[in-house]
């Protein structure tokens, strides 16, 4: 997991070359949809200096992860520490104050830090990069541990209703996720919507191409052997940057059936425009957060970019 990790975040602060390229917008879709948060709590520390709110901050980078994953980033020096209203995640900057990170938890309540941080007297984040990094599963179809994933697609996957077992619907076959209060598993949700966020294209391919050299640090002997045994090529390879989706739910799903299931939802709720490879309980939450920021004015949704490594198999 440690150079799983590493892999990432080596990956996050290679756009801190994009810093100089400017992006045409991308786009936020919402179908019909309520946004209600109910979210745990999230703690994280740091040490240096501490300001008062209000002071101060125009970051070019901005990282949001997981408290644990900041753990091992190397290279970077956060030193000084802001405080605001509503803010009890850690917004930490280096000395420059050039790059910043976010700890935040997951799904909703990093939904609810990100408002906050957004609302803080003297933060401004309106020509800033934001990087929604760390971990998550991969669809071997499409990917392979310790590999990254750089995403234009993300989609929350609580919209859907599902039947299990034998309460499966004749004309249903084997897919039992489908689009809510609908009569097939292939139609498109119309009665509650949908969740989907899709990111700058331009933003999306110019990481993808700066990228392409870079090397990675592949896994141990024990799990290459494993990952040879699956059937899908890009899962037996040596990690890689593959270019596909997320989707993002609170549960955590395992197994080829759940995939395969997750997957035609992602299609119907895309048009066939995603191809959904990275699973998480983070994404979603986070940018509806930065959505909901970015429609006040606060920062601009075109620079937000979602790179995230492979954790584990789904």
């Amino acid at each position: 997991m440690t150079r799983l990790l590493k892999t990432a975040f080596g990956h996050t602060l290679v756009t801190l070359t994009l810093l100089f390229v400017f992006f045409g917008p991308g786009r936020a879709y919402r179908s019909n949809s309520t946004w209600i948060t109910n979210s745990s709590i999230c703690t994280s520390s740091t040490t240096g200096a501490t300001t008062s709110s209000g002071t101060s901050s125009k970051p070019k980078v901005l990282i949001i992860g997981n408290t644990f994953e900041f753990t091992y980033l190397s290279g970077l020096n956060f030193t000084t520490s802001y405080t605001g209203p509503l803010l009890t995640s850690l917004y930490a900057c280096t000395e420059t104050g050039e790059i910043c990170k976010l700890e935040c938890g997951q799904e909703l309540v990093s939904a609810q830090q990100i408002t906050a941080l957004a609302l803080v007297p003297g933060i401004d984040l309106s020509a800033t990069y934001v990087i929604i990094t760390g971990t998550g599963g991969v669809n071997p179809k499409y990917g392979t541990a310790g590999g990254v994933a750089i995403s234009q697609y993300s989609i929350q996957l609580e919209w859907l209703s599902m039947f299990l077992g034998s309460d499966l619907p004749a004309n249903f076959s084997s897919q039992y996720m489908y689009a809510y209060a609908q009569a097939s598993p292939f139609e498109y949700p119309s009665l509650v919507g949908s969740e989907v966020y899709e990111l700058n294209t331009a933003l999306v391919d110019r990481i993808a191409a700066i990228s392409t050299d870079l090397e990675f640090e592949d896994v141990d002997s024990d799990l290459q052997r494993l990952r040879q045994t699956y059937l899908f090529e890009a899962a037996r390879k040596a990690p890689f940057l593959a270019h596909c989706d997320v989707v993002s739910s609170q549960i955590y799903w395992h197994g080829d059936v759940a995939g395969h299931n997750v997957e035609v939802y992602a299609n119907i709720v895309t048009s066939g425009a995603a191809k959904p490879c990275n699973t998480n309980q983070d994404d979603q939450g986070r940018l509806l957060g930065l959505a909901g920021a970015a429609e006040a004015g606060l920062l601009d949704f075109s620079r937000v970019a979602m790179i995230k490594a492979f954790s584990n198999f789904d």
